[in-house]
């Protein structure tokens, strides 16, 4: 996850679909607007913009 200044503020690698399905939790993260780069099994790369308010 990187924030608007091109910052990485969180990393997470091998997660599981378990927790993808249930939400994955940013509780220590300042409100504003990230984007977040997920690659799946087939190696294809999404690319999502979140707003935490």
């Amino acid at each position: 996850m990187v924030n608007m200044r091109g910052q990485t503020v969180l990393e997470q690698q091998n997660v599981s679909s378990t927790e993808l399905n249930n939400g994955i939790k940013f509780n220590n993260l300042a409100t504003g607007t990230y984007v977040v780069c997920l690659r799946t099994q087939a190696n294809e790369v999404l690319t999502k913009k979140i707003v935490i308010n």
